[in-house]
């Protein structure tokens, strides 16, 4: 805008973009020689100025009127040619856009690998710890959580580890432990695959050190870590794999592309421009490339005057395009027809250079045969292009469908040609931006370059497609559109993945136990929020210090020089201890684990801390440990043992317990000096201890046997020895390890209580026969009691209510309500004889269980409850449904009717029962509470109501006969459920029962 306002120009305003980088673009009306001049002049007065020295122009005009016939030839002739000039430009951006914001993705992910790598590398996650002098390795939870497998599924040795990693990466593995065990490498490190618990591989990232050497330097500890990698391993991979689908989009360019600097030297060409001419792209700029390096000459085979070519002559009259064809030859010395399309760039009006296409037209030596070959090479264009191509028509009509739209899409052609764009692929009704984008089009004649917007495919899936449109106006097909789409679904995915893992990364880092920081320019530019509790600071007062400062000050030189070495690439232990000083001066020794890492294309030195303070502790415990397990190992109550796995047991290593447990020292049974330990087996014993320790060792599994031996002193014991098989690296086995025990006096103590055992099961079986015997005479005896019972009942009851029927004129008011308490009482007996009978039959009888419907069970209940509770006016709420239970009918429905029946009689006078029915899931059972508005019951009645008798009530205040709960309790607890009541004691209770859920 400054330059307009300095030249002074009225109604010119800056508008499209230039052809090289520049800021504004500047467009002449044809034939207005007077303002081109204008501007041309003024901007070369402006170039004096340093502000504008980097302005491009380019100036576009037609100084000469074209003839009828080149207005004919361009009609028929460059129409098509156009539309391919318009292809390759749009694939040419289409690539190097893609290809610029994968790069950024790639470098991004490397970043956030890199840093996070670090970050994880001192994480106490997957870690294991080999004791090479003992050839044991231990794994951590975590470990073995990551594959998977649960604490005890995994066993502490090499070949736990060995056997799950993927056959083609152990050899690799093997060899790179084996070069950091023999001292050659610093530190261990392989990324491999393991098999998990679920048979699938994961990628792994292996990282460890030898921590500990013995006096001769041969290595006694091996620790490290290992990372769950498969997830960046896998993003990595897509990654690659688009690159490569980039790559091969810009190489299929079917036509030449080359761009030249001012001085002739090649900037750019590709595949296709080298195989047109012969020539590798070594040769080409090798030297300025100038016309003279070709010998060209016209399709009548006469010579060229390069000076005279259309392009050097547009380089000195500042025209436009310039398109000629003529007859090249090519390395191989054969004669090619191309077509050239050029372009001067000029700079400040100097010239710098031209871009241009190279086609083969040899084929087409023919206008006519020219024009098909034109058609059809476009039609291919579309059709093998690797984005989708659709072409629409100004009412959103499909005229041009491609391929790869086709595959996209799940359409054919012949389904989408003419039919409406905006009805099909994208329904206006369902994305309405797209179509209110393309009616500003219709309206303003102009369309957004690029952009992004769902499409929906022929089976309903949504995609996201990346546009890249342009306007094609023909003299015949009117005014259209050409948009170029690429699926960028997945892409789309794959970017929101990569932020969640940066997401994920800088939470876990944050989260991490270990302090992190990062260093740049010496300044503390990260830390995470461990660092600052570990070091006492706020993390404002922490970032921006000078590192050297959280040091103790007998440590800085050395972290100095360190760090000076690190940022210069010399640093060969990126792991060692150091003191720090907290902000209150306290001293802590660290693990400092480092590496350098860049941010913002600088060096910057990422620092894990790990307090060693715990860890100086443990070491310390792991000391006592072992001191306490040698004091163990000679106090064993029998014998702990090495041995070889050979046909004597030789044995190479045996507890200070073998003289208590053989009678002989260790000395006269090592190395079988005297007697080999399978002598020491009773000779029928023999076979069995060999055949039951080879089936074990064979299924890789721990022994466990008794048998007999014979001492020193001739006598026989019995021992109980348990162990497994030590194998090596290649799974072989080396040796056997274990533990014998002496278990002679419990071996008596099992024989006696066999004894005792067989006595006491003969004792049961009498006194069972003889409880049975009993039960059948109290059931006699029960049903004799209630029949002799019951006669004399119906007698008092029959007598009394004739009395009270016959003579009613003769009794009193105070005699009738005598009669009236006698027949009550009768009553009351005969319930309270019916209620112990079925008391009584339910521990002997055998129930059957099925299933049942709670909803109708009550249901029916209720029916047969129903004059009682109207009687009461009684409120039921029943919260359906209820489920399905397994359960005996009649038990069931017996404990509802007690239940309900109790839930209606004890509420106080005047009050309306109010009772809900509700049910509640508990895993095996389903518990049914029934909830009333009653008297309630005190906590300290609450285990008593279920016992038989125990009333809490008159029955002058409460009729009944306290057997009901007790009933309620041995049939519930018959059904494998049991019961129970909730009650404060003032506002009602919820008598509950648990019963089996089906």
């Amino acid at each position: 805008m400054y330059i307009i306002e300095q030249l002074q120009l009225n109604n010119l305003k800056p508008t499209g973009e230039a052809f090289r980088p520049s800021k504004y673009c500047l467009a002449v009306k044809e034939g207005d020689f007077q303002l081109l001049h204008k501007i041309n002049s003024g901007l070369q007065q402006l170039h004096t100025n340093g502000e504008y020295t980097r302005i491009y122009n380019k100036w576009f005009s037609r100084l000469q009127p074209q003839s009828w016939i080149v207005k004919v030839w361009v009609k028929y002739k460059y129409f098509l040619v156009g539309i391919i000039i318009i292809l390759i430009a749009a694939v040419l951006i289409w690539h190097f856009t893609l290809e610029k914001l994968v790069k950024k993705r790639t470098m991004e992910l490397e970043e956030s690998e890199l840093r996070w790598k670090f970050a994880l590398e001192g994480a106490q996650q997957g870690v294991w710890d080999w004791r090479l002098d003992k050839d044991i390795i231990f794994f951590t939870t975590k470990w073995k959580k990551m594959l998977g497998y649960n604490e005890d599924e995994i066993e502490n040795h090499y070949n736990e580890w060995k056997l799950r990693v993927h056959p083609e990466d152990i050899k690799q593995v093997e060899e790179d432990i084996k070069q950091h065990l023999q001292g050659k490498t610093p530190y261990y490190e392989n990324l491999h695959r393991i098999q998990g618990k679920d048979g699938k591989y994961k990628w792994i990232l292996a990282r460890g050190k030898v921590v500990k050497h013995d006096a001769a330097g041969n290595p006694l500890r091996f620790i490290g870590t290992h990372q769950d990698f498969s997830e960046i391993k896998q993003l990595t991979s897509e990654l690659q794999k688009e690159r490569q689908i980039f790559k091969k989009i810009s190489e299929l360019s079917p036509v030449g592309i080359v761009i030249v600097d001012s001085q002739n030297h090649l900037e750019f060409c590709n595949f296709t421009t080298l195989t047109i001419l012969g020539y590798t792209k070594a040769e080409l700029t090798a030297q300025p490339l100038k016309p003279e390096f070709f010998e060209m000459r016209t399709f009548t085979d006469e010579n060229i005057d390069p000076q005279q070519l259309p392009f050097y002559l547009a380089k000195e009259q500042k025209t436009t395009v310039c398109n000629y064809y003529m007859k090249v030859k090519t390395k191989q010395n054969q004669w090619i027809y191309v077509n050239i399309n050029a372009t001067p760039i000029f700079q400040d009006d100097k010239y710098d250079g031209i871009i241009a296409t190279i086609q083969d037209i040899s084929a087409r030596l023919e206008n006519e045969k020219e024009l098909r070959a034109n058609k059809k090479f476009a039609e291919e264009v579309i059709a093998s292009a690797n984005a989708m191509i659709v072409g629409l028509d100004i009412d959103g009509n499909v005229k041009i469908f491609n391929q790869v739209a086709e595959k996209i899409t799940g359409y054919s052609k012949d389904e989408i040609l003419n039919k409406n764009y905006f009805e099909i692929i994208v329904p206006k009704d369902r994305y309405p931006q797209p179509w209110n984008t393309f009616q500003e089009f219709k309206k303003q004649g102009n369309i957004k370059e690029f952009g992004e917007n769902y499409i929906l495919t022929k089976d309903g899936q949504e995609k996201l497609i990346y546009w890249r449109n342009n306007i094609i106006k023909s003299p015949d097909l009117g005014t259209f559109v050409i948009t170029f789409g690429l699926d960028i679904t997945e892409k789309k995915i794959m970017e929101q993945k990569l932020v969640n893992n940066e997401a994920k990364y800088r939470n876990l880092v944050e989260r991490a136990q270990d302090g992190i920081a990062i260093l740049q320019d010496h300044k503390i530019t990260y830390a995470n929020r461990a660092l600052c509790k570990m070091l006492e600071y706020d993390y404002s007062q922490l970032v921006g210090m000078d590192f050297i400062n959280i040091f103790h000050p007998q440590e800085r030189k050395t972290i100095e020089k360190r760090y000076n070495n690190r940022m210069a690439g010399k640093e060969s232990v990126p792991i060692y201890r150091s003191l720090l000083i907290t902000k209150n001066n306290r001293k802590i020794v660290v693990e400092i684990n480092a590496g350098l890492i860049e941010i913002n294309g600088k060096n910057a030195d990422q620092v894990i801390f790990r307090d060693l303070s715990g860890r100086i502790a443990q070491e310390k415990a792991l000391e006592e440990s072992k001191r306490q397990l040698t004091t163990l190992m000679n106090n064993l109550p029998g014998m702990a043992y090495r041995c070889s796995y050979d046909e004597n047991w030789t044995m190479r290593f045996v507890s200070q317990g073998v003289f208590k447990l053989t009678g002989y020292t260790a000395e006269q049974i090592l190395e079988n000096t005297e007697i080999s330990y399978n002598r020491l087996i009773i000779p029928e014993d023999r076979k069995y201890v060999k055949e039951t320790i080879d089936k074990a060792v064979q299924q890789e599994k721990m022994f466990k046997l008794i048998y007999k031996i014979r001492t020193a002193q001739n006598t026989e014991k019995w021992v109980l020895e348990q162990g497994q098989a030590v194998r090596d690296k290649a799974g072989k086995i080396i040796a056997l390890e274990g533990l014998v025990l002496d278990i002679t006096d419990r071996k008596k103590y099992e024989q006696e209580l066999d004894k005792l055992n067989r006595e006491l099961e003969e004792r049961i079986q009498q006194r069972t026969a003889n409880l049975k015997e009993t039960l059948n005479e109290l059931e006699v005896f029960s049903y004799s009691v209630s029949h002799d019972l019951r006669a004399p009942l119906r007698a008092i009851e029959g007598f009394t209510q004739a009395l009270v029927e016959d003579y009613a004129d003769k009794f009193d008011e105070t005699g009738q309500d005598y009669a009236q308490r006698i027949i009550d009482s009768v009553k009351h007996m005969q319930e309270l004889i019916s209620d112990l009978l079925d008391y009584s039959r339910l521990s002997r009888k055998e129930i059957s269980m099925s299933k049942i419907d709670l909803d109708k069970i009550v249901d029916t209940v209720l029916k047969n409850l129903q004059p009682e509770l109207e009687a009461k006016e009684a409120n039921i709420d029943i919260q359906k449904p209820l489920g399905t239970v397994k359960s005996n009918s009649t038990l069931l429905r017996q404990i509802l009717i007690n239940l309900l029946t109790n839930a209606v009689k004890f509420t106080k006078p005047g009050k309306k029962p109010k009772i809900k029915v509700d049910s509640k899931f508990r895993g095996k059972y389903i518990r049914l509470l029934i909830e009333d508005n009653g008297i309630g019951i005190k906590e300290e009645y609450q285990d008593k109501i279920f016992n038989i008798f125990e009333r809490l009530h008159s029955s002058e205040d409460y009729a009944g006969n306290g057997i009901g709960l007790a009933l309620v309790k041995k049939a519930a607890r018959k059904l494998g459920g049991d019961c129970g009541v909730i009650s404060d004691g003032k506002t009602g209770s919820t008598l509950w029962i648990d019963i089996l859920n089906y």
